[in-house]
């Protein structure tokens, strides 16, 4: 085999001089490197330590350094305090001392409070003398589908000769040991803002009622009084303008039959999920525990606060009308006092009960606001004409429930039960109611439709301007 030529020395040299030399410069960069990289590589291996907190420089102990910079730390943002427990620190379903403040409730007074301003002479006494149940109406209520110059459409349009009546009667109450003259009585009719029959009891239903600065008795005996019935025809009742209380009716709640039972653990089951329902809206139970610090005067913790608004609550069976008809219904009527008397604020109170639309009482569904309660007597929304109690006070001379409701129309009242729907005619009006109630004609449609209110407390009687309000039934 041939053999490799053989490298002399001179050529080694010269292959050794041809290589570049490594120079101090790059050595100690290239080693500077590997050093940052093992720093870097130790430091991902060792865990995380707190860094310190920056230390408080005293500005005036170290004055003798050029630019001094103290280093504070930032505030803290003040918490609001949290809402999240009240489901796990109050109990839905708990009912001892239930419900609370009671007896502030308006719409479970009776009129006649206090002693009587002066003794009735009962020789002219031409109306039912009796105590009566005080019926809460808001200030707000008086003037609606009043013409702001102002602030049963038929009755006061087809009726102008009660005025009069309604003049001549408080012309006639005189008091014993009381030595005054006549008063003078001014009965203003309301202005309506719009005109309309489809409604045979829409507002407005106030007369406005002047006195002269010599009738104060007579003034404190309307009110103490307040409800006054002369005839079937004519009742009405009395009410001082005052600033608005607003009621404790909140909503009304309706199902299929069965779902309205009359019982204390079916009421209990409904106001435990509506508790559960609102509770969990946190929404609802800031806004409330604000309203009941301001209004209520209560403190504490918000939830607290909460759940002293959900104590008031209260429920009640009652027969409602359904929505569109006179048709009654078994329901169940939620109350509870209201957190502000401020009328926005109320309504939002109320938005936040009706806004699920649906409650379960375990099986069944309830519905909210399909049916209502407005009493065509007087004007409560706690119960309809057929449950009013000024009725059923002995001797009552007024209009009478059976004298409203159009005859043929299913309107007797129902049974809260499973089955609960079945009810009976009420009897047909007397004559007298019908021809005041039924047979006035319609401005529209040319009798084609009955109305006229006539008779029960359609258009509020006397009352007086700037300082009461009297409400004809």
């Amino acid at each position: 085999m041939p053999q490799p030529p053989a490298i002399t020395q001179p050529e080694r040299e010269t292959e050794r001089s041809q290589k570049r030399p490594k120079t101090g410069v790059e050595s100690s960069d290239r080693q500077e490197r590997n050093k940052e990289d093992e720093t870097r590589l130790a430091q991902r291996k060792q865990p995380q330590r707190a860094s310190p907190s920056p230390e408080r420089i005293n500005i005036d102990e170290d004055a003798s350094q050029p630019n001094p910079r103290p280093l504070c730390p930032l505030p803290q943002r003040a918490k609001e305090p949290e809402m999240t427990s009240i489901m796990h620190r109050f109990d839905p379903n708990a009912w001892d001392g239930l419900p609370t403040k009671t007896e502030e409730n308006p719409h479970s007074r009776q009129t006649r409070i206090g002693e009587p301003p002066a003794k009735l002479d009962s020789s002219v006494v031409n109306f039912t003398n009796a105590r009566f149940h005080h019926a809460h109406i808001p200030s707000y209520k008086f003037f609606g589908n009043v013409a702001q110059v102002q602030e049963d459409v038929r009755y006061i349009r087809k009726s102008p000769e009660r005025v009069e009546e309604i003049k001549r009667f408080l012309t006639t109450i005189t008091f014993e040991d009381v030595a005054t003259e006549p008063p003078s009585v001014t009965v203003y009719v309301p202005e309506m803002r719009k005109e309309s029959d489809r409604n045979r009891f829409g507002q407005p239903w106030t007369f406005f009622i002047e006195l002269d600065k010599a009738s104060t008795t007579l003034r404190d005996y309307l009110l103490w009084q307040e409800v006054f019935a002369l005839h079937p025809a004519l009742s009405f009742s009395v009410h001082a303008i005052v600033p608005d209380r607003q009621p404790w009716t909140i909503m009304v709640l309706t199902g299929k039959p069965g779902a309205v039972e009359d019982t204390p653990h079916a009421k209990k089951d409904v106001l435990a999920a509506i508790k559960k329902t609102l509770w969990a809206n946190a929404d609802f139970c800031h806004f409330v525990a604000h309203q009941v610090a301001d209004n209520w005067g209560e403190q504490g913790e918000l939830d607290a606060r909460v759940k002293a608004a959900s104590d008031t609550l209260d429920i009640a069976v009652v027969s409602a009308e359904a929505n569109g008809s006179e048709r009654p219904v078994p329901a169940y009527l939620i109350l509870a006092k209201p957190v502000s008397h401020d009328r926005a604020a109320h309504q939002e109170w109320i938005r936040h009960f009706k806004a699920p639309k649906v409650y379960w009482r375990g099986a069944y569904r309830l519905e909210v606001g399909q049916a209502q309660l407005d009493c065509k007597l007087c004007k409560e929304t706690t119960h309809c004409a057929w449950d009013c109690p000024l009725p059923k006070v002995p001797g009552w001379a007024g209009t009478t429930p059976e004298s409203i409701y159009r005859p043929g129309t299913n309107s007797a009242k129902p049974q809260a039960s499973a089955s609960a729907g079945a009810s009976a005619h009420v009897p047909a009006p007397s004559t007298q109611a019908k021809e005041i109630w039924h047979e006035a004609p319609s401005a529209k449609r040319g009798g084609g439709r009955r109305g006229g209110r006539g008779g029960a407390k359609g258009s509020q009687g006397p009352q007086w301007k700037g300082k009461g309000r009297a409400t004809r039934y």
